[in-house]
């Protein structure tokens, strides 16, 4: 019939645009099977990238609210480097104008210093140096700096020895009642004037006896001699002289050599009394020389006036003459040096300036 038209028979897994409908099952599978794709995609980079820093690690990033520089680990020592591996840097090229000399460059290797030895002598210490020598040490006494340098005092050039002995280790006396050590006052009668016009030797008996260091045993009884002498000039503006001691004498027969300067009877180095300067003798050398050279040099110009002046005759020999002259004559008196004068009887005191060992002479024993 023509108004009846014939409507195709459809279901629900067709469709008259697209065709035939996926079943529900398919597309769950498809879904899946992209879900996975993804994870797998996602997985594969995430194990291809670093991990994120843990809290434990970062210990070097800054928190909040902390104070100072962030925590550094310490790291690991580095191995020593022996010397023998060190070796220098190159040598910088020179310029070849300059004409330089460049000198041959060694492997480093370290210093060895020589240790510095005390070798004390007889004569004193003295500083050396030597890579294998060790300290000595003798007997003697210590020398100071000046006295190395060859400055020696006064003392020592009145006595014609070295520096005074000093210590350098501590030591026992063997027996402190037999020994006098450094510095025992002496005191002492001189026997005869002295006079420093002339330097010469002097006298003088022990008063009183003198004890060793113990206090306990006379050592030098009353009578003994000393010997001594004054041994240069009084120097002009000084008002003591300088006297050395150089022996002993007991009464027993001991005879002591020794060093020790003079003092007065408070121990003051150097021997005092009347000062004599010499002045009026002094004082004529001065007047006669001036007085000869202002005769001379009235002479000259007397006979200059007396000729005239366009003579052409000069007088100045007669001044030079009679300048020469007084010089000559008067010169000597002039530089006459003082001269101190010692009475005999005062009492002088001998200053030991070192230590005296009575053991030679004498013996002790136990009284009974």
């Amino acid at each position: 019939m023509l108004g009846n038209t014939i409507t195709p028979q459809t279901d629900a897994t067709t469709s008259q645009i697209a065709g035939p409908r996926e079943s529900r099952k398919k597309k769950l599978g498809k879904a899946l099977l992209g879900t996975v794709t993804i994870i797998a995609a996602g997985w594969f980079i995430l194990t291809d990238s670093p991990p994120p820093p843990v809290e434990a690690d970062r210990g070097t990033v800054a928190r909040n609210g902390e104070i100072g520089s962030a925590f550094a680990p310490i790291p690991p020592s580095a191995p020593p480097v022996t010397p023998a591996a060190v070796r220098p840097p190159p040598t910088p090229a020179r310029p070849a104008g300059l004409g330089m000399p460049t000198m041959p460059t060694a492997l480093a290797r370290p210093i060895v210093r020589p240790p510095i030895s005390a070798l004390q002598t007889s004569g004193g210490l003295k500083t050396t140096a030597s890579p294998t020598a060790p300290a000595q040490s003798t007997e003697g006494g210590v020398e100071s700096i000046s006295a190395m340098n060859g400055d020696g005092d006064r003392l020592d050039e009145g006595l014609g020895a070295g520096r005074d002995g000093g210590t350098v280790s501590a030591t026992m006396l063997p027996d402190r009642n037999l020994f006098m050590t450094m510095g025992t006052p002496i005191p002492c009668i001189l026997e005869q004037p002295i006079n420093t016009q002339v330097p010469g030797p002097f006298r003088c008996k022990v008063r009183g006896p003198v004890y060793s260091t113990s206090g306990a045993v006379p050592l030098l009884d009353d009578g003994t001699w000393a010997f001594g002498r004054v041994t240069q000039h009084l120097e002009r503006g000084m008002d003591r002289a300088f006297a050395v001691v150089t022996r002993l004498e007991t009464p027993q027969g001991c005879l002591i050599k020794l060093r020790a300067s003079l003092g007065d009877q408070l121990g003051t180095p150097g021997i005092d009394g009347e000062v004599d300067t010499h002045f009026f003798e002094r004082f004529r050398g001065v007047a006669m020389i001036a007085l000869l050279d202002a005769a001379g040099q009235a002479a000259a110009i007397g006979a200059s006036n007396a000729i005239g002046a366009d003579s052409g005759i000069s007088f100045n020999q007669f001044q030079s003459g009679s300048r020469n002259l007084a010089q000559g004559s008067y010169g000597d008196d002039i530089d006459i040096p003082p001269t101190l004068r010692r009475a005999q009887a005062p009492q002088v005191l001998i200053m030991a300036m070192d230590d005296i060992d009575m053991r030679p002479c004498f013996s002790l024993t136990m009284a009974r």
